[in-house]
């Protein structure tokens, strides 16, 4: 060897980093990140993932030097090659390209000796970056599942692991699967946020189990690792349920050990989700161990893993998150669960659905012939046409007549119907419609307005004495509600 580093590792090039005109830059940054002299913009091109240091040392002088100059920008990764044989197979589930690391990044790294571990995506298509929250235009699918596959399989590169996808789109994406535009995406972005919040729509469900059963037909491990769904991020309910419907099937995990893990920073945003959780999986009957791994020696290790993500997160933003994390915590599933869990049990609203169930439930036997219902929507939908679709249903009689933000119009289109009249509010508007509302003929009457706002629906609803009113805290309690109150 002729320098510091072995000359058997195998530099790999950041995947988010061009050079061009003796600099590189990152993604679609017009600002340099680094200057490039000539030698080095020729080592740069030469470093493909394939070529080791050793062979690099016989093209270019000061190879140790560039390098080590790379590595340190954050522009370059080095990963150890050569891992014992023969380590116990793990798959770990996650819901996006990052929650594995961001959830057992330590644990896996303090593990890599022991454990060979391949990780499945399963909302492997997707187009979101950060780029989302500074309205810059970089939506391309292609472009953005590319770039996400190459940090997982880097970051899975540091662990001598495996990394693989599921073609299943992310929740932005089924909110709009196609070419979006800057325009469209600001004039869309409340509605497609709002979705993202919300529990699994029709079909959903069933769509991610069927394609995580046929991967399981040819599953090659010892061990199962499934996220808990903690927090509100329809994905990983999407994955945790259709983790729960495999363990149904137990043809598919025969003598597999099964472990779940809390989601980081999910855990630390909604404190005692993951708690109610096991708590549905014991009451259907499940026996679960907790086991605590404290990553405090990995913590410096973990951010560096974290750092290769740098299309979904900004370092000085999740580093202080992480290091409050400096415990993760799994749960080995020593008997899975032997009644069906109710998915709702499990959502992070579960209560609220359950409580509003049954107040709903009298409502709507009332109103079933009800000629008109109004809705007072101070959130967006997120779920237009599914949700006007069971309203339609449900109350088959009815018109609709729908107040709601001028600036949210636009979803309304997944779904225009003569029995749905559409009455735009402006902004700072929506006291007036208020009034117009309590001068108006009483009318079953549906307030839906987030928690900041309960006290001014509540109000509204006093009102509207005469109306025969319901509150909602969020359309997703809502539509869950009536639902299951409907199913009744």
């Amino acid at each position: 060897m002729n320098g510091s580093l072995p000359d058997d590792i195998i530099p790999i090039r950041k995947p988010h980093f061009n050079a061009k005109a003796g600099a590189l830059y990152f993604l679609i940054s017009r600002q340099p990140y680094a200057p490039l002299d000539d030698s080095e913009k020729t080592m740069w091109e030469a470093i493909d993932g394939r070529t080791s240091i050793a062979n690099l040392r016989k093209r270019f002088a000061a190879v140790d030097e560039v390098l080590n100059r790379f590595a340190s920008l954050g522009t370059c990764e080095l990963p150890r090659v050569g891992f014992p044989s023969r380590r116990r197979r793990i798959l770990v589930i996650e819901p996006h390209m990052d929650d594995a690391a961001l959830s057992v990044g330590g644990t896996m790294w303090l593990r890599r000796n022991e454990c060979e571990f391949t990780v499945l995506a399963l909302a492997g298509v997707g187009n979101f970056t950060t780029y989302y929250l500074i309205d810059r235009d970089f939506f391309d699918i292609a472009e953005v599942t590319a770039l996400r596959k190459a940090e997982s399989a880097l970051f899975l590169k540091h662990l001598g692991g495996h990394h693989m996808t599921l073609d299943l789109l992310e929740a932005p994406l089924r909110y709009r699967n196609g070419r979006w535009t800057l325009d469209w995406f600001r004039q869309h972005r409340d509605a497609m946020w709002e979705l993202v919040a919300r529990s699994p729509g029709s079909g959903e469900l069933e769509k991610w189990t069927a394609a995580l059963a046929q991967f399981f037909t040819s599953l090659d491990a010892e061990e199962v690792w499934m996220p808990l769904g903690v927090g509100n991020h329809v994905d990983h309910q999407l994955t945790r349920d259709a983790c729960l419907q495999i363990l149904r099937k137990p043809e598919l995990i025969k003598g597999c050990n099964v472990r779940f893990y809390e989601e980081v920073p999910y855990t630390i945003n909604w404190p005692g989700h993951a708690e109610r959780i096991i708590t549905a999986l014991r009451n259907g009957g499940a026996r679960i161990e907790q086991e605590r791994v404290n990553i405090s020696e990995a913590m410096t290790e973990k951010l560096h893993l974290l750092s290769i993500f740098a299309s979904q997160f900004k370092m000085n933003y999740i580093k202080p998150v992480i290091e409050k994390s400096a415990v993760e915590v799994l749960y080995e599933l020593v008997t899975p669960p032997c009644k069906t869990i109710d998915p709702i049990s499990c959502y992070v609203d579960g209560d609220r659905v359950f409580e509003m169930a049954r107040k709903i439930a009298p409502w709507a036997r009332r109103h079933k012939s009800a000629s008109l219902i109004r809705l007072f929507v101070l959130t967006p939908f997120g779920r237009w046409a599914e949700d006007m679709r069971l309203l339609l249903d449900l109350f088959p009689q009815a018109r609709f007549e729908v107040f709601m933000a001028r600036r949210r119009l636009v979803e309304t289109q997944s779904l225009p119907s003569p029995r749905i009249q559409i009455r735009p509010v402006d902004r700072g508007q929506w006291y007036s419609a208020a009034t117009r509302l309590l001068l108006s003929w009483p009318s079953p009457l549906v307030i839906v307005a987030s928690p900041e706002k309960e006290r001014y629906a509540r109000r509204l609803s006093a009102a509207c004495v005469a109306s025969d009113s319901i509150v909602a805290p969020s359309l997703n309690v809502f539509t869950l509600a009536l639902r299951l109150a409907s199913a009744t």
